[in-house]
């Protein structure tokens, strides 16, 4: 935090000031930020340098954060959307006037995480209703000093108020689609829920009566769900597929359909929920780790060795992450990028000659014998009895 921004104990991943791009290491332990997407803040914040450069440095704190954040590859995190939601729908979001106060002066805990996320929001919606022009229009604008207002106006013809009423209309279609539109039968639900959670009889008798109570509310149709999940998941598909209809970016559904296709050994099930799990996942490379190891079973090892890649974007400290993507490229007969992944093994577990003499066995099948031998003589100063003989001659 002090080495970016200077100020201690404020954990900032990266920051881009133009032509200087700092970035936090995506680890975890003492002292450290803990796992991140480093490919994806990394497109995001080669983005700033972009939108600035455009701009002279004038673009809008908003403007270029919405930028940043839709050039960011994989879905929307679903807390994101379900801040979204839950803002558009208490009239709550930003106006173009204060939208870049809640970056630099936030006055609640999720300003600042909202102001990123409607950004972008505003952004999807100024590209889906005037074309991917306005924004280009905006950023030259924005170059000759334009203020925000006029800018809209100029590009979109809307004055402020009209600009943001249809933003709203078309977020509200959103929201909708997303399955989060707020329903008058809410609170009613959410009162039983809390009281049947509170005398813990959340059951399959509970789950059908409120099913009948409500049969097409998302609420009533996780619980069923989460119900058949828990007394017999190998019959759950059809209630988990219909929640998942109902609210199709929420991750549970996808997470449920994989431990499904799992029990089932479904492999085409699996790989389809872990696909989706991955598009939306920006911190954890658990669901590429085990798409990986699936494609890897089926002999697919360009989809596997893509799918490993992305798991390392997120965890590249990972040793058995590591491991598997030196199997997959090898396997793929993609030797330097194995032999990349076993010097990057030896530098995350130093004291492991296993590693070394992986290395000596990978640069020797590529016939660099020099590299071989420094790799295999590195094996044998850890330890003396590493089998290298081989490489030595």
């Amino acid at each position: 935090g002090v080495r970016i921004t200077g100020l201690p104990a404020i954990w900032t991943i990266a920051a881009c000031t133009g032509d200087v791009i700092a970035m936090t290491p995506p680890r975890t332990g003492p002292k450290q930020r803990g796992l991140y997407d480093w490919y994806r803040v990394l497109q995001h914040e080669y983005t700033h340098t972009v939108t600035l450069d455009q701009t002279d440095y004038r673009i809008p704190h908003w403007f270029t954060e919405g930028a940043a954040v839709a050039m960011e590859p994989g879905l929307r995190d679903y807390q994101m959307s379900q801040l979204l939601a839950d803002a558009l729908h208490d009239e709550e979001l930003f106006t173009l006037g204060n939208i870049t106060w809640g970056f630099v002066r936030p006055k609640k805990p999720t300003d600042r995480a909202l102001a990123y996320a409607q950004a972008h929001w505003m952004i999807e919606y100024i590209t889906h209703a005037y074309g991917h022009d306005a924004v280009l229009k905006m950023l030259a604008l924005h170059r000759k000093g334009t203020p925000d207002v006029k800018t809209i106006l100029e590009v979109t013809g809307q004055s402020e108020e009209n600009f943001m009423s249809g933003f709203k209309a078309w977020a509200n279609k959103q929201v909708e689609q997303w399955g989060l539109i707020r329903r008058t039968d809410d609170q009613e639900i959410a009162q039983k829920l809390q009281e049947a959670a509170q005398s813990k009889r959340v059951n399959a008798k509970f789950a059908a009566e409120l099913m009948k109570e409500h049969p097409e509310h998302p609420a009533a149709l996780r619980i069923a769900a989460q119900v058949m999940m828990d007394d017999e998941p190998s019959k759950a598909k059809t209630a988990v597929q219909r929640y998942a209809a109902a609210v199709p970016i929420d991750p549970w559904s996808q997470k449920a359909l994989y431990q499904i296709a799992e029990l089932q050994e479904d492999e085409e099930g699996a790989i389809a929920a872990l696909a989706v799990l991955d598009r939306s996942e920006v911190s954890n490379g658990q669901w590429s780790h085990r798409l990986a190891e699936l494609y890897r079973k089926r002999g697919e090892f360009a989809l596997a060795g893509t799918a490993i890649t992305r798991a390392l974007h997120r965890d590249p400290y990972s040793a058995p992450y590591r491991e598997l993507a030196a199997a997959i490229f090898i396997q793929a007969k993609d030797l330097p990028t194995a032999a990349h992944h076993v010097r990057a093994l030896t530098m995350i577990e130093p004291d492991r000659s296993i590693h070394l003499t992986r290395l000596a066995a990978i640069y020797a099948m590529m016939g660099d014998k020099a590299k071989s031998k420094a790799a295999a003589e590195a094996a044998r100063k850890l330890d003396p009895k590493a089998p290298v003989d081989r490489f030595l001659n």
